[in-house]
């Protein structure tokens, strides 16, 4: 256990507002069909979202890892249940959250407005963004790197329970991630390009174009 708040501690803070800014959006495309009482039976499953509250008028101090973890399966188990009710009411919903995680990843390239002259400084940005479990996870290996591409693998998945749970596949989930690294990658430079690759492992490409 853990009595004080480290720059770590924030960071995962931080990945965990914007999954719930992404699922702020996907909420505004479907108004109509995420109206208050469906959202508040959601809510009363998985908690609502933590809004703009500031992490230490939120966090359990004396529980710090434990308390980051419930919050991330919560905000996953919450989005997986968006998209169920979602996927049961509008053949091409997914389509619509793809385009929604796209265009937060192009988003959060501009207001960072860095130049990247490296595919894995791309890679290691990304990792300020995307929800990938606690850190010791360490869902993501490197396997090539150079300065014209960096390719990595997703080895480990940590979002599967939280998707199975709501009887939702996982991957629509990482079909989204992918769209928000390609929106991230496009939005900030046309220098670079990325691929995604789901069979026979998760292989990530970001190469110079």
């Amino acid at each position: 256990m853990s009595l004080f708040l480290a720059p770590i501690h924030t960071w995962l803070f931080n990945k965990i507002k914007l999954f719930e800014e992404i699922e702020q959006d996907i909420i505004n495309q479907f108004p109509l069909i995420l109206t208050q009482d469906t959202l508040k039976a959601i809510y009363d499953d998985y908690g609502y979202p933590m809004g703009d509250e500031p992490i230490e008028s939120l966090i359990d101090t004396s529980n710090i890892h434990g308390w980051l973890q419930t919050s991330i399966n919560r905000a996953e188990q919450r989005q997986a249940a968006i998209i169920k009710v979602l996927n049961d009411q509008v053949k091409e919903a997914a389509d619509t959250v793809v385009a929604v995680y796209y265009n937060k990843g192009k988003e959060k390239a501009i207001e960072r407005n860095e130049t990247f002259t490296d595919p894995n400084q791309i890679f290691v940005t990304l990792n300020d963004y995307l929800l990938e479990g606690m850190p010791c996870d360490r869902v993501n290996e490197v396997i090539e790197q150079d300065d014209q591409q960096v390719i990595w693998l997703t080895n480990r998945c940590v979002h599967q329970d939280n998707w199975i749970s709501e009887g939702m596949d996982v991957g629509y989930y990482y079909n989204f991630r992918a769209a928000f690294i390609k929106g991230f990658v496009e939005g900030n430079t046309d220098k670079f390009t990325y691929q995604y690759e789901k069979e026979p492992k998760q292989k990530h490409t970001i190469m110079r174009a």
